[in-house]
């Protein structure tokens, strides 16, 4: 039997890499035929090569060792992409994707530590012994409370003051609530009779819908224990639901520039708890586990890690707070650029301008409510060169994000001071699902002494908008036209 358990570790390891080199394979080829999901097999390899090291070396991190290789995996997608794009000078991504890189690279270090503490507790001759002497009688039933320690040596962890508390939570985008859970529930099993697994509940508030219900079953734990020794609870274990779920509605339903105020709101149901948990702890009698009044390392640990992921969050929520800050438009309405004598024709009432200034880059930006769907003015000086070079460099820019794409391109005269020839490319991404693939739509004309470029893009269902858009491109003293 204790010759099983020992094994099922390794067989869940040797399951859990066969699965991420199994889908590494697979999107690989994907990747090879269609030009999608860029950096995700390089990730997927080095999570299932790692993990298959693991389960040859019976490696006994468990969840946190995986949860590791999770934030590994995140961290090589994050950090090849900006290295790919580089050459395109995409300098918008750039450091938002090394942002995340370094953020996923400090959260896999710290899971990496946890697991190898626990190996290193797993591995030590006597953890066999303790797993005999706590097994169940022949014939009994299982223990619902498993401890390696007797009831005289417990402790709990310090009472966290809600304001520490709080901004763990901001700081780390809600990711905290699991650390948390698990300092509550582990507490719980302390202080009363309550049988629940710790790290079990941790790990599922992960998992959306199920979350809820575990979140309701330790408040309403705690709030028994708290009648029991006669503690006010304060709020009822269903408010502090409710207003869990209404923080993940708001969560779901807000536009991503309001992630501060859904964090704020997705925090107050924990903090309640919080409160009333540090009651209990107060009143136990019991030493504690780290030193009181103190931020521990570990959570300092989290405030470094989550600190940039707050701010590229924000930072990738610009397009719709440019969006709904913007200047409505109605339809068939003609707007006029900032720094040159053009206007595009508005073809409905779904699109706004962004404030000038918005994107230092463009002279306008047109946006609608989808995150991917947008048209962007450019004005540059001329550099000399012919309409060829420019829908030329434009193609390499775009053959550099899509590997399979067709080009339709028409070309017309247009009158500049002189005729100057203007060319419509349309660039539709090959994919065999029609949702998720893109359509670009590219205007450029070259003047005598400036290069002004219209690109738009949208979904290939719903780029009808972003076409005309694009198409509707003229010189504000246009005159003849062939």
């Amino acid at each position: 039997m204790n010759e099983k358990r020992r094994r099922l570790p390794a067989r869940m390891l040797y399951g859990v890499s066969s699965v991420y080199l199994g889908l590494a394979f697979w999107v690989a080829v994907a990747y090879g035929t269609y030009g999608t999901y860029g950096t995700l097999p390089a990730a997927l390899g080095v999570a299932g090569l790692l993990t298959l090291s693991a389960a040859i070396k019976n490696y006994q991190g468990g969840g946190v060792f995986l949860g590791g290789t999770l934030a590994l995996m995140f961290c090589v997608g994050f950090g090849l992409t900006p290295l790919l794009d580089y050459s395109q000078r995409k300098e918008d991504t750039l450091f938002a994707n090394l942002g995340l890189c370094i953020g996923f690279a400090l959260l896999a270090a710290c899971l990496f530590w946890f697991g190898h503490q626990r190996h290193v507790i797993k591995a030590r001759p006597n953890a066999a012994e303790s797993d005999s002497d706590n097994s169940p009688p022949a014939g009994g039933r299982p223990m619902l409370v498993s401890s390696s320690k007797p009831r005289a040596e417990a402790s709990l962890y310090p009472p966290t003051p809600v304001g520490r508390v709080f901004w763990l939570l901001f700081f780390s985008l809600g990711l905290y609530a699991c650390f948390l859970m698990y300092r509550i529930v582990k507490d719980l099993t302390e202080v009363s009779e309550t049988r629940l697994n710790p790290t079990r509940c941790a790990w599922m508030m992960m998992v959306p819908l199920y979350n809820l219900n575990v979140f309701y079953q330790v408040a309403r734990r705690v709030s028994r224990v708290a009648g029991n020794q006669r503690f006010r609870f304060g709020a009822a274990p269903g408010t502090l639901l409710v207003l869990m779920i209404a923080g993940e509605l708001f969560g779901w339903l807000a536009p991503g520039f309001l992630l501060p105020i859904t964090v704020v709101i997705g925090a107050v149901p924990w903090l309640i708890l919080q409160e009333r948990m540090n009651q209990l702890r107060r009143s136990a009698g019991l030493p504690w586990r780290e030193e009181p009044d103190r931020y521990s390392w570990r959570q300092r640990a989290v405030l470094l890690a989550g600190l940039p992921f707050m701010v590229f969050a924000l930072y990738l929520g610009r397009g719709e707070l440019a969006f709904y800050t913007g200047e409505r438009l109605r339809a068939e309405q003609v707007v006029a650029g900032v720094a040159s004598n053009y206007r595009l024709t508005i073809p409905s009432g779904k699109w706004r301008r962004a404030n000038s200034g918005s994107f230092p880059d463009t002279d306008m930006k047109l946006l609608t409510s989808a995150e991917d769907e947008w048209v962007l003015v450019r004005v540059r000086p001329s550099e000399r060169q012919s309409l060829d070079y420019y829908v030329d460099r434009r193609q390499a820019s775009i053959a550099g994000d899509w590997r399979d794409f067709k080009i339709e391109e028409t070309r017309t005269l247009i009158w500049a001071g002189e005729l100057q020839p203007m060319s419509l490319a349309r660039y539709s991404q090959n994919s065999p699902f029609t949702f998720g693939a893109h359509e670009l739509y590219v205007a450029t004309l070259v003047a005598r002494d400036q290069v002004i470029e219209v690109i738009g893009q949208g979904q290939k269902q719903s780029a009808a908008d972003v076409g005309a858009l694009v198409r509707s491109f003229r010189l504000a003293t246009a005159g003849n036209e062939s």
